[in-house]
Formats: C-alpha cells, sequence, structure tokens
C-alpha cells in the first residue's frame, strides 16, 4: 500500500483520509485508487527507509524528487556542547569506578587511561577529528603522570 504525502517548509505532511472538494466529501481520499488526484494536489508517493539498528544516534531528513519522497536517516552529528555532557557523564559512568579501584590497589593505572582515551576518542569534539586514540591515551598518560609520578604509565607510539 503506497503512503502519499507532502513537505511543507522540511514537515511531512501527510494526505488526509477524508477530503472536502468541489462541495463533495472524499472518503479514503489518501488511498491508492485516488493517486492521479493526489499527485495533482501535490502529494508524492512516501519512500520509507528503516532506521538503521547499530547503537548510533541518527536524525530523519527527508528528500523529493519530481514524485516521491524520500525518508533518510542520517547519523546525528554531535556539537561540542553535547559531546562534552557525553564525556562527564561516560566519565561518571566508567572511568570514576575504575580510578576508585587504581585508588584502593584494585585496578592498574593503565586501565584508567584506556578508559578516559577510549571515552574522548568515541566523543571526540569538532577540532579533533584528526587525533587518534594512541593521541588520547598519552595526553591522559601525561596528565597522570604529573600527579602520581611514583606509578606512572607509560606513553604510546
Amino acid at each position: 500500500m503506497k503512503t502519499y504525502a507532502r513537505l511543507n517548509n522540511g514537515t511531512i505532511e501527510f494526505a488526509p483520509a477524508i477530503m472536502r472538494r468541489d462541495k463533495k466529501t472524499i472518503i479514503g481520499y489518501n488511498l491508492e485508487k485516488n493517486e492521479e488526484m493526489l499527485l495533482t494536489d501535490g502529494y508524492k508517493i512516501l519512500a520509507d527507509c528503516k532506521k538503521n539498528n547499530d547503537g548510533r544516534v541518527y536524525d530523519l531528513s527527508w528528500s523529493e524528487d519530481d514524485t516521491h519522497i524520500y525518508k533518510k536517516w542520517v547519523p546525528h552529528v554531535y556539537g561540542d556542547a553535547e559531546l562534552e555532557s557525553i564525556r562527564n557523564r561516560l566519565y561518571g559512568e566508567i572511568s570514576d569506578k575504575i580510578l576508585a579501584k587504581v585508588q584502593r590497589g584494585a585496578a592498574e593505572p593503565e586501565e584508567y587511561i584506556r578508559a578516559v582515551a577510549q571515552i574522548k576518542h568515541e566523543h571526540r569534539y569538532s577540532g579533533e577529528s584528526a587525533r587518534t586514540y594512541n593521541d588520547f591515551f598519552n595526553e591522559a598518560a601525561r596528565m597522570w603522570n604529573e600527579v602520581n609520578a611514583d606509578r606512572p604509565v607509560s606513553l604510546r607510539e
């Protein structure tokens, strides 16, 4: 079954099921049997696209041509403020817990450094796109080594 819609300033507007036209009420206006009328009225066939279920965040966007409107899922681009919020949440959920273990002697400092580097690498700010995991690891290790000279962590090449 086809679905008909039109884009109105980037917002999808579905064809109504009931339409009042020329002093008549058309019930089932949005059905395929009325395709010619729908297309004449500016509605287009909606081509659906399933959202990826890969754990990433996607934003819905639309594009169109003469006869179809296409639903597209594009990966969400996080702004630096959003990334900062995500990093802070992950530090609290992941790296802070590992740091507590390190302080109790239940984990090695490198485990903490790996967690911090992973969080920063997976949630890079806009100006950090060229930085590698090892760049973040070495940055965290240097900071660790400044404060914890008695338990240094080796830098990576």
